[in-house]
């Protein structure tokens, strides 16, 4: 596939959305719905897909709260552990990291912009998605 350096104005832009689970409280879920609106703002609220990694608390869910809150037209993208890639041979821990970080991969190929909700701490599988993003797409994201 060719490298295009400019997208068509009518394209569609693709926002990361991924965070630590500990971010899970009402004081976070504003500024992410801020940001959130800010983005759709910008783009168009037809130009803009939302891609999650699907966790059940934190960024995750909030970004699904958000989508049915707002009736976005385009559809989630949501990049769920594929749980039929655990390895058996491994201590579960072990093996749940490898298919999230899968999914951190995953996340960071389909988004153009990413929207990080960070911990002080700055570990664990948020801040692989934001190492990969940058590595990727060679852009840094938008820490909330």
């Amino acid at each position: 596939m060719p490298f295009k350096l400019f997208k068509p104005k009518n394209s569609i832009i693709r926002i990361g959305v991924v965070g630590s689970r500990r971010r899970n409280s009402l004081e976070d879920f504003g500024p992410l719905r801020e940001a959130i609106k800010a983005k759709l703002e910008k783009y168009g609220y037809d130009k803009v897909q939302l891609v999650s990694g699907g966790c059940r608390e934190g960024a995750g869910h909030f970004t699904e709260q958000i989508h049915k809150k707002l009736a976005l037209p385009l559809p989630m993208i949501i990049h769920y552990p594929d749980k039929t890639k655990l390895n058996p041979t491994l201590p579960p821990r072990i093996s749940w990291a490898e298919i999230n970080y899968v999914r951190n991969t995953l996340i960071a190929q389909d988004s153009d912009e990413l929207l990080a909700m960070v911990t002080e701490d700055r570990k664990g599988g948020t801040e692989d998605t934001i190492k990969k993003f940058r590595r990727i797409k060679r852009r840094e994201p938008e820490l909330l």
